[in-house]
């Protein structure tokens, strides 16, 4: 089964429906229903990841100016809490001044942002 079958990308974690913790599943329960459910949650009533079981989520973030999803760029360009996928998108919405003061190139990995194109 391919990876891409055992996760889900999210713009945001939902919540658990068990304990309201933030979900990094939605799957199957061994009750039957389906449910959102975080890791604890996921291990005590989830039936496993796969067609007809179940997904990881992973959070994605966008890009600021194209939408882009920045998990899997080399680079991000960071001004201030605004995330680019590229410099050129940066500079279309940034003037030359703020991207001379505040533009910091980070990667994905150093915000916490998985990458999705290898699950």
């Amino acid at each position: 089964m391919s990876k891409a079958m055992k996760v889900a990308k999210v713009d945001n974690y939902p919540d658990c429906d068990f304990c309201n913790k933030k979900a990094r599943y939605d799957g199957k329960t061994k009750m039957g229903p389906w449910a959102n459910m975080c890791e604890d949650c996921f291990k005590k009533f989830g039936i496993g990841l796969g067609m007809g079981k179940g997904q990881k989520l992973v959070q994605v973030d966008r890009c600021g100016c194209c939408g882009r999803i920045l998990n899997d760029v080399q680079t991000i360009i960071a001004v201030g809490t605004q995330l680019y996928c590229s410099k050129s998108c940066a500079k279309s919405m940034c003037s030359e001044e703020t991207l001379d003061i505040y533009a910091e190139e980070i990667s994905p990995e150093s915000i916490g942002l998985e990458h999705v194109h290898q699950m």
